[in-house]
């Protein structure tokens, strides 16, 4: 069991010191909340951010995440209450710039995907629907 604990205490500050990828040029400005959440909570509301091999080498167990909402325009990052390690924060305010891990793209793919589908929303003529509301009046 101590072997473990050691392990896994080795492997929590090399996620915070971690570099990232750049992020997309056109990543929209987030208002960043930050949440201070039991540990159990930060589980329970990150666990399904974890990559297999994350999964694999933190033993399931993360200090925090970033959800980023754009229609929102936010980013909410969850960190375990008692966290004191700079770098976690600073981690995750990172994933709220747009800037994903090494080798990962989560983040430039799902705001490709969500700016991609604002492009191809057609404009509606505000005119044209208040010329349609007009028809057949006296």
């Amino acid at each position: 069991m101590t072997f473990c604990r050691v392990f896994l205490l080795a492997l929590l500050p090399a996620c915070s010191t971690m570099t990232h990828t750049e992020s997309p040029p056109d990543w929209p400005a987030l208002e960043v909340i930050e949440h201070k959440v039991s540990v159990i909570d930060v589980q329970k509301k990150c666990f399904k951010y974890l990559t297999p091999v994350a999964a694999a080498l933190s033993l399931g167990l993360t200090l925090g995440c970033a959800e980023v909402d754009f229609a929102a325009r936010t980013c909410t990052i969850y960190i375990a209450r008692g966290e004191n390690d700079p770098g976690i924060i600073e981690h995750e305010r990172d994933h709220c710039a747009g800037k994903d891990h090494p080798g990962d793209t989560t983040l430039r793919s799902a705001w490709e995907r969500y700016s991609s589908a604002l492009r191809d929303i057609p404009a509606i003529s505000l005119a044209h629907a208040h010329a349609d509301e007009d028809v057949g009046a006296p």
